[in-house]
């Protein structure tokens, strides 16, 4: 796909929308001018930025956000992987994922078990001997022992 045009933005009472013009490529050649598509983008502040934007621009999600790294780093060996649209802590392979949220993050366990717990969000078994595991986390406080217990069934995985 190729960028054509300038792209024309219309604001709207919550977000702006950005209408772009696109031609498709069929074959290593572009299509005609009266085949572009034109496509409408939902564009908000967020979409443009990445992870750690994200999180320091919601006082809640950064205050959460710290809380978890600081018990998560008391861990050896951990290692933080900055995406663009969230973080892994890995310790050779992931065993966490941290996903923004507005008013809070979404956490991803990566066990070998389905916790059975009323603070999973959703679990995926994602291959045989693998689930995600997905807890929402609002406030500090939700980072207990429980949480915690979990996180180092994780780690402890990865070893």
């Amino acid at each position: 796909m190729a960028y054509v045009g300038q792209p024309s933005t219309r604001r709207g009472s919550r977000s702006a929308t950005v209408t772009v013009s696109i031609a498709f490529q069929d074959s290593g050649t572009y299509l005609s001018t009266e085949e572009e598509r034109c496509i409408a983008l939902p564009y908000a502040g967020w979409m443009a930025r990445t992870a750690r934007e994200r999180i320091d621009s919601d006082p809640i999600s950064s205050r959460v956000y710290s809380s978890l790294m600081d018990k998560v780093f008391e861990l050896d060996g951990c290692e933080l992987q900055e995406n663009a649209s969230s973080f892994h802590i890995a310790h050779g392979r992931a065993f966490l994922g941290v996903h923004p949220r507005r008013g809070g993050i979404l956490i991803n366990i990566v066990l070998t078990r389905e916790l059975e717990s009323a603070r999973i969000h959703r679990a995926e078994r994602v291959s045989a001997n693998r689930w995600h595991n997905e807890v929402i986390l609002k406030n500090p406080a939700e980072i207990d022992a429980e949480l915690l217990t979990w996180i180092r069934e994780g780690y402890a995985h990865t070893a």
